[in-house]
């Protein structure tokens, strides 16, 4: 696809972030609606595309189950740093 391709669904992802509902839900929608279909190395920055594997490494571990075998303050966590890893996506290009 192409960097712009993930910067859409990076964007799409936020708005689900921000959303009604409780973080597990939230988290899940953004990365099952969007973000799991990204390919690091297609879609996203040479500089950003390990930290995505490795963030959707921790979050593939746990979305099937959608979030529960984590606290909430991890999965907080793991939502700031999708937030984090699009501001340094907009900040490559």
């Amino acid at each position: 696809m192409s960097i712009q391709f993930c910067k859409q669904k990076f964007h799409l992802a936020i708005f689900d972030l921000v959303a009604p509902g409780n973080i597990r839900s939230r988290m899940e929608a953004a990365w099952s609606q969007h973000l799991i279909h990204l390919d690091p190395v297609a879609d996203l920055p040479e500089l950003s595309a390990n930290d995505f594997k490795n963030l959707k490494s921790m979050i593939l571990e746990h979305i099937h189950d959608k979030l529960e075998n984590i606290s909430e303050f991890e999965v907080e966590k793991l939502a700031q740093e999708t937030v984090n890893l699009y501001e340094k996506i907009l900040q490559e290009n």
